[in-house]
C-alpha cells in the first residue's frame, strides 16, 4: 500500500475549512481496529483513504492511519486561521514542511492516545498557553514516556519516588527534577516541561510553578588527615 503521500494529505487536511463534519463523527468508532467505516466526514484525508482501502492495508499503516484521524478529530473546534499560523510556525521552526514533521511525530508515537495529548499541545500552542519551542519539547517528552506511566505524573506534584522504574524513566525522560537528595532515597518532582505536559498535554490541573533547587537534608563533613 503506497502511502507515501500521507504527509502532502494531512498538512492539505489541516488547513481544510470542512471542520465541522468532524462533530458528526463518533469518536470511539476511530479507536477501534475497523475505523474506516468513520473516517469519511475526515477532511480530505478520510476520502484519501477510504480509497486506498481496496489495497492492502499492514498493521503499521493501519496503525498510523487510526493515530493521524483521531489527531485531526481533536482538532475540530480549531479555525483554519488558527491551524494556517501554526503550520506556518510549525515550518519556520522545524524548517520543513509542516505535513512532514507532524506526520514522522505522530508515527513515532506508541500508542494512540498520545496522538490525542499532541492533538491537545497544538492546541495549547493556538491559544498561546505555550511558545511552538515548548510544543516540539513537550511532544519529544511525551513520545519518550511509555503511555502506562502518564498516570504517576500527578504523584510528583509535590515529592515523590515510585519503586519499579518509574522515577527512572520519567526523570530520564526530562519530565521530573530531583528535588531531595537523602540518606536513604532521593526524592524527584515535576520539571516546567513535566508539569507543561500535564497541563496542556493531559488536561491535568496542576501548579505550573517549580523552584530549581535540589535540597540536601543533611550534609557532614570530616577532617581530612
Amino acid at each position: 500500500m503506497d502511502i507515501s503521500k500521507l504527509p502532502e494529505k494531512l498538512n492539505e487536511a489541516i488547513l481544510s475549512e470542512n471542520y465541522e463534519h468532524l462533530k458528526k463523527i463518533d469518536k470511539t468508532k476511530l479507536l477501534k481496529e475497523n475505523f474506516l467505516g468513520a473516517v469519511g466526514c475526515i477532511p480530505v484525508i478520510g476520502s484519501w483513504v477510504t480509497g486506498l482501502a481496496g489495497s492492502i492495508m499492514n498493521y503499521c499503516d493501519s496503525a498510523l492511519f487510526r493515530k493521524i484521524f483521531v489527531f485531526i478529530y481533536e482538532l475540530k473546534d480549531t479555525t483554519k486561521k488558527e491551524r494556517l499560523k501554526f503550520v506556518k510556525e510549525v515550518e519556520e521552526t522545524a524548517e520543513d514542511v509542516a505535513g512532514n514533521v507532524l506526520c514522522e511525530m505522530i508515527n513515532r508515537m506508541d500508542n494512540i492516545n498520545k496522538a490525542i495529548f499532541t492533538a491537545n499541545l497544538v492546541k495549547a500552542r493556538i491559544n498561546d498557553d505555550i511558545s511552538i519551542e515548548d510544543f516540539f519539547r513537550l511532544s519529544a517528552v511525551c513520545e519518550r514516556i511509555p503511555y502506562s506511566d502518564f498516570r504517576y505524573l500527578k504523584q510528583f506534584e509535590d515529592e515523590a519516588m515510585i519503586d519499579g522504574g518509574v522515577t527512572e524513566i520519567l526523570y530520564a525522560s526530562g519530565a521530573l527534577i530531583q528535588r531531595t537528595i537523602g540518606d536513604d532515597e532521593n526524592k524527584y518532582t515535576l520539571s516546567i516541561i513535566g508539569r507543561k505536559l500535564l497541563k496542556f498535554g493531559l488536561s491535568s490541573d496542576v501548579n505550573l510553578e517549580v523552584k530549581n533547587v535540589t535540597f540536601i537534608p543533611s550534609m557532614e563533613f570530616g577532617e581530612i588527615d
